[in-house]
């Protein structure tokens, strides 16, 4: 499942295209409008606190094991904080975070400068997105966007995917939501493939270290 957070303006365009292809591709979708939703403001504790139920009820309702995350401009800036806080139990089911057209500085309430960019905000974005597996990371930037923050995640490890066009990618929100679905595939079979080799090695940890000192020697040799 993917939960997907709107920009400030509420559920327009991009938000309602990327949830589109999401449910056409077989992935339910939950969205939180942020024009209502944090038109009075919320903490960062009551957001994740919100997300945690989401998270929990409809993965429950939908039998989902992996939950995409997923935040246009406000949105992309009030998630990192909200994951951080989240409930241990949904964390552990987020498989990705796409991050679209991040500033760089939250803000936890929709006001005037939201809208003109002259906001003060609650706070800087790297911080907490330096808590967050950097290989859960996904952040799109248009190459004409420069208040972009994207650029800075560079050799963090988390993957940078940049887009023609500036805030609103020219448009092609079809080629924004398939690049997130194409990066939750990778992520999910990446795990997938650790926890059986993890498996593997604790069912049998003498082999498994037996084995790797041999395959040493051999090298040496």
């Amino acid at each position: 499942m993917a939960v997907v957070f709107s920009g400030d303006g509420g559920w327009r365009d991009i938000d309602r295209s990327i949830a589109a292809v999401f449910q056409k591709q077989g992935i339910p979708t939950v969205g939180f409008d942020s024009l209502h939703y944090f038109w009075r403001k919320k903490s960062p504790t009551q957001t994740a606190a919100d997300l945690g139920r989401v998270i929990g009820h409809y993965s429950r309702l939908w039998k989902a094991r992996h939950v995409i995350l997923v935040g246009y401009s406000f949105g992309a800036d009030v998630l990192p904080r909200t994951y951080d806080q989240l409930p241990r139990q949904a964390k552990s089911k987020v498989s990705e975070i796409a991050l679209l057209g991040l500033s760089g500085r939250a803000d936890y309430e929709i006001s005037a400068g939201s809208f003109f960019g002259t906001g003060a905000g609650d706070g800087p974005t790297f911080p907490d997105i330096a808590k967050i597996q950097p290989g859960l990371v996904q952040c799109f930037y248009g190459e004409q966007d420069y208040g972009s923050a994207c650029s800075k995640l560079e050799g963090t490890g988390a993957e940078i995917v940049r887009m023609a066009g500036g805030h609103h990618f020219d448009g092609d929100y079809n080629g924004v939501a398939n690049k997130i679905l194409d990066g939750a595939k990778h992520r999910i079979a990446a795990h997938a493939a650790y926890a059986v080799a993890q498996k593997r090695w604790q069912r049998r940890p003498h082999a498994w270290c037996i084995a790797r000192v041999d395959d040493v020697r051999r090298g040496a040799a």
